[in-house]
Formats: structure tokens, C-alpha cells, sequence
């Protein structure tokens, strides 16, 4: 939800038990953070995904946040 892409290996994670989709985290307090607001933040997450997936041409969604 930051805005920008940042590599991780995806071993801090999170699925959202409603649609089964991974978020993945770069450190744990990261994945704290992020739980203080999951819903805004999944929001947010697709918003941000969807516009780097334009700037890089994948156009899909696979979700890889931290």
C-alpha cells in the first residue's frame, strides 16, 4: 500500500480467508501495519497493483505487497 513495488520472498504473509488471496509482506511489522486496517488496506492494495501492473505490463492479479 505504499506505492510502490518491494521485493519479498513472501515467507511473512497473509491470506484473506474470504477470497483465498496472499498478501505478502517485507517484514513482520509490515504485516502488523497492515493489520490494523485490513479492509482499507486491501483496497488499497488493489488500486496500487493494478496501476504498477500497468507500469510494468503484466496485467494480472497476482498480489505481491508489503
Amino acid at each position: 500500500t505504499m506505492g510502490k513495488e518491494i521485493k519479498t520472498d513472501c515467507s511473512v504473509n497473509w491470506t484473506d480467508p474470504g477470497t483465498q488471496k496472499m498478501y505478502c509482506f517485507s517484514s513482520p511489522q509490515a504485516k502488523t501495519n497492515w493489520s490494523k486496517d485490513p479492509t482499507t488496506n486491501m483496497h488499497k492494495a488493489e488500486s496500487e497493483y493494478r496501476k504498477l501492473s500497468m507500469t510494468h505490463g503484466m496485467g494480472h492479479s497476482e498480489h505481491n505487497e508489503s
